[in-house]
């Protein structure tokens, strides 16, 4: 390294380089210095934070809609919903992508921006109250004893796969306090990915969503 090469580094290493880090430096040869500066050059872009990206299953009104008691409820079926259940690796708050048939991935920079067993739960409760008769709630302890049905949710797949669509599986418990009976069907909805991208996926969930809440609609209608 030439006198003017040798300038321009001790330059570089000034803006950098903590000033006791330098002052060490300076009593090494200049490969060993060369080396330093490429180290922490390397360590600096490794920390470079890399941008997180949130995801909402539940569109943020523009205005609250109005809020009806449990007690007040006028409907045919009223029906609480209990905690939905999650298999662990849906539990991390990240995305989940199936890569190979036993293999998934869980995406650090693509994230639920909320809980997203309750994200759920709420998707639920509203496009169920969303039929004429029925009228749907989280489980409390105040609300259970009002209550003609109980459901029970859990998923296993809440999952983009690698043949190009999303799905959601696993089974829904409905007991019904009438009849003091209770029936177990299991579900398994797929979406087609049309779109690349993150956005599209979290579109094809809510879909599926749609489409459980029907089938439960059904045989709440049919209890």
């Amino acid at each position: 390294m030439n006198h003017k090469e040798n300038k321009r580094m001790t330059t570089y290493m000034k803006r950098i380089v903590p000033f006791n880090i330098l002052g060490m430096m300076k009593k090494m040869s200049s490969k060993k210095s060369l080396l330093i500066v490429l180290s922490l050059f390397s360590l600096s872009c490794s920390n470079t934070e890399v941008g997180i990206h949130y995801y909402s299953l539940n569109a943020i009104e523009a205005q609250p809609q109005n809020t009806f008691t449990i007690e007040k409820n006028k409907k045919n079926i009223v029906v609480v919903i209990e905690d939905v259940t999650l298999a662990d690796f849906l539990n991390t708050g990240s995305l989940v992508m199936q890569i190979d048939s036993h293999q998934i991935q869980l995406s650090n920079q693509h994230r639920w921006g909320n809980k997203l067993s309750k994200a759920i739960t709420a998707h639920l409760m509203k496009t169920l109250s969303s039929a004429s008769n029925i009228y749907a709630e989280h489980k409390t302890a105040k609300n259970e004893t009002l209550a003609d049905h109980q459901l029970t949710l859990s998923f296993e797949q809440f999952t983009i796969t690698n043949k190009h669509e999303t799905v959601i599986s696993g089974y829904y418990l409905i007991q019904s306090k009438l009849k003091g009976n209770s029936k177990k069907s299991f579900f398994d909805i797929r979406q087609p990915l049309t779109q690349d991208g993150y956005n599209h996926a979290v579109e094809n969930f809510k879909k599926s969503l749609v489409e459980l809440s029907s089938q439960v609609m059904n045989e709440l209608n049919n209890k």
